[in-house]
């Protein structure tokens, strides 16, 4: 006995009609459906579509056997499971709890873009899924030309896919590369494509150093836990014998934590130079550890903290996460809400260098420890209608060793950047600013502040020693001050006056800008004895003419009277240019100029703000819809009109190519340590001359030491599924001193990264 439903599209609940429970439906979708009430056979066919428990099956006609449990698909099967994996069929046997089944001539895609195919498949209990003779990769199939083999795939006799254990072994496997079969790798098992954390052995990584020798490591990956995970990573080295390093890091509900540590005990010690820090060392290691964690809506805490034996053997060693040069050990409190902002921290700042801490070029020792630094900044609205900015910093310094540099031409002592000993610092001030616009357009912006220095310093007789020496060659005097009280208050106002003229096709804003600001002068400036940590730096460009303080940091005060005048242009044009441009200068009216006054490291000596009468600054940019790009920023001498400072880049970015190039020119500085004028003029580019092909160069030449300083150049080729880079970079940091590097990089996503990333990093 059969029924026969045709005519039409129908849905029918099956599971109900043959009595099965409420919560185990299955929906049928199809043109015709035959149901043989004595067989249980139920068969359906024409845009067939089956949804049960989060599957899918779509196919040309479907036969269920109820009796029998199974279900026959036949025809254009798709079956779609709960976790998005898409298999695609001829045709497909499977249990009606789409637990068991078998198929022929399918293509499982995977929810991450990874294909396995296959004459056959059968699914077994566990959820495990044996394909024959089959094929993997993780190369989406030729739109045009989908029998087209992938840049890489595995074809194997016998592929086990466990679900459960998270896995995929390969039996009697071949690689393939552009088609054509490369090697036979027999039988393996690695982690199935939803796995992103599985213990296992790591790829192994080769290297050669003089010192070292040949370098072997097999690092070894335990996933712990969901939230934890540990790397341990031996290493071999010809010269120097056995690296043990491991890694382990948790991560918690509001943050993460990690450690780090590595131990050798070298062979040969005397392979390094007698200059070198690691030459009579046998026992080496080093313990390092990072972490944050908020701990609040407002405040986060963290730390990065390295120790180790000596200064180097952290980057002589590679140590993953801890070989930067120049790096700070320390540990900091952050908070912030709406009106207030706190950063606290302490450490120390570190040098990774292989001089030895006796040479005279060794910078580590002289480094600082800051215990600690505090900044604390808030800003309060409608205060008699502006704005109030409130900041509190306070900075304690201590150094173990004294820095100076001399004068290369006859030595003289010329600054005393890192004074040996103890100083505190702290800091308030509060600014107020308002903004008015008068009916005229005229834009009208006083301002006023206090602010207040407490000062202590313990400095050791070396320093005391060199900064009195230093204050003789500049003909003042050294005054030793244990405790200083300093403030300052400031009156300022800027007015300016935009002006729109508007034109076919653009519009332009042409606004006359002028400050005054009005200040005593600043106390103790002009005698040495006050410690400069945070403001040695002064670049004096447009971008700071404004500025109500121009010293980069506190330890300097700015005081006296100055007017800063200048002129700014915006233009906009209606085919997506647009320019701006901004010319001015400073001038220095009354009381003493705190750029002209001595200092331990002269911060505004060579500035262009030393005199009356300042240098001209001024800054141009120029940039277009296509992705061209202009600017020059320069500093012209106000005596003969002779560009002092020069930074000039012109770049273009398309689809298909970009390219920069760079120039800057530096005067010389002598109370900066720089005796001649610096020139440099770089380049870079890069070419996507085919899909997915790229060759990229960079270089940056010195006009003053006449050579190529450095040089890269590469090709990368990347896509979806496979990425091949190489690169050759040359570095000099002398006449004849020339470092060679090569890099080659091959990633088989899902299956291995070979080498380090060579593909380009620099900014096009």
């Amino acid at each position: 006995m059969s029924a026969d439903t045709g005519g039409g599209a129908s849905d029918v609940n099956l599971a109900t009609a043959l009595g099965a429970p409420d919560p185990e439906r299955m929906l049928i979708e199809a043109n015709v459906l035959e149901y043989d009430i004595d067989s249980g056979i139920v068969t359906v066919q024409g845009a067939v579509r089956i949804f049960y428990r989060g599957n899918s099956i779509v196919a040309d006609r479907v036969i269920y056997d109820q009796k029998g449990e199974k279900l026959q698909a036949v025809g254009n099967v798709e079956l779609i499971q709960p976790d998005g994996t898409i298999i695609n069929a001829a045709a497909l046997d499977i249990t009606d709890d789409f637990a068991n089944g078998f198929v022929n001539a399918l293509r499982v895609t995977t929810p991450n873009k990874t294909y396995f195919g296959a004459q056959s498949a059968v699914r077994q209990p566990g959820d495990v899924t044996i394909f024959n003779s089959a094929v993997y990769t993780a190369c989406e199939p030729c739109e045009e030309n989908p029998d087209k083999a992938p840049i890489w795939r595995i074809k194997s006799r016998r592929v086990i896919w466990d679900g459960e254990e998270k896995t995929v072994t390969f039996d009697d496997a071949t690689f393939e590369f552009l088609g054509v079969p490369l090697f036979r790798v027999g039988s393996f098992t690695t982690d199935d494509p939803t796995v992103k954390r599985k213990s296992g052995f790591l790829f192994p990584t080769f290297g050669r150093s003089g010192n070292l020798g040949f370098s072997l490591g097999v690092p070894y990956y335990f996933a712990l836990s969901p939230s934890s995970e540990a790397i341990i990573r031996p290493a071999v080295y010809s010269k120097q014998g056995l690296l043990l390093s491991g890694f382990y890091a948790r991560r918690f509900e509001n943050g993460y934590a990690s450690i780090s540590a590595a131990a050798i005990r070298q062979l040969d010690p005397s392979a390094f130079g007698e200059d070198n820090i690691s030459r009579g060392r046998e026992w080496r290691a080093m313990v390092g550890t990072k972490g944050q964690f908020t701990l609040n809506k407002n405040f986060v805490f963290g730390w990065d903290v390295l120790a180790q034996t000596d200064k180097y053997f952290s980057k002589l060693y590679n140590v993953d996460g801890y070989t930067q040069s120049e790096r700070a050990s320390e540990v900091w409190l952050e908070g912030s809400n709406d009106r207030n902002w706190l950063d606290l921290r302490a450490g120390r700042f570190q040098i990774q260098e292989s001089v030895k801490d006796d040479e005279v070029s060794s910078r580590h020792r002289s480094q600082p420890w800051f215990l600690p630094s505090a900044d604390y900044r808030r800003v309060d609205e409608d205060i008699a209608g502006g704005e109030v900015r409130t900041r509190v910093n306070s900075r304690t310094i201590y150094r173990e060793r004294l820095r100076t540099y001399d004068n290369e031409a006859d030595t003289a002592l010329v600054g005393v950047p890192g004074p040996e000993g103890l100083s505190s610092r702290l800091t308030a001030e509060s600014t107020w600013r308002r903004q008015f616009i008068t009916d005229q357009g005229l834009v009208i912006t006083p301002l006023l502040s206090g602010r207040a220095d407490l000062i202590g310093t313990e400095f050791s007789g070396s320093t005391q020693s060199a900064m009195s020496t230093l204050a003789a060659n500049q003909g003042t005097s050294f005054e030793e001050r244990e405790f200083i009280a300093r403030g300052m208050a400031t009156a300022a106002i800027q007015v300016s006056y935009p002006l729109l003229f508007s034109a076919a096709g653009s519009s332009h804003v042409v606004e006359p800008v002028g400050q005054l600001i009005v200040r005593p002068d600043a106390a103790y400036q002009s005698s040495f004895g006050l410690p400069n940590e945070d403001a040695q730096a002064l670049t004096f460009t447009a971008a700071n003419l404004f500025d109500i303080d121009k010293f980069s940091g506190l330890d300097r005060m700015e005081g006296g009277t100055r007017a800063n005048v200048g002129l700014r242009y915006v233009g906009t044009f209606d085919n997506g240019w647009t320019a701006n441009a901004l010319i001015g200068q400073s001038y220095h009216l009354a009381g003493e100029n705190p750029f002209a006054q001595p200092g331990l490291v002269q911060s505004g000596a060579f500035s262009g703000l030393q005199d009356d009468i300042s240098d001209i600054v001024a800054q141009l940019s120029i940039s277009a819809p296509n992705g061209f790009q202009a600017s020059v920023d320069t500093r012209i001498s106000k005596d003969d009109g002779d560009p002092d400072r020069i930074a000039a880049r012109v770049s273009y970015v398309s689809d298909k190519w970009s390219a920069g190039v760079g120039y800057s020119s530096i005067a010389a500085q002598p109370g900066y340590g720089l005796y001649d004028r610096n020139e440099e003029l770089s380049g870079a580019a890069s070419l996507n001359f085919a899909e997915h092909w790229t060759a990229f160069a960079k270089a940056a030449y010195n006009f003053d030491q006449d050579y190529i300083s450095t040089a890269t150049a590469g090709l990368s080729y990347e896509d979806l599924c496979y990425i091949l880079a190489g690169a050759y970079t040359m570095t000099r940091s002398g006449s004849t001193d020339m470092q060679h590097n090569f890099k080659v990089y091959m990633s088989f996503r899902t299956l291995v990264d070979i080498g380090k990333d060579a593909r380009p990093s620099f900014d096009q």
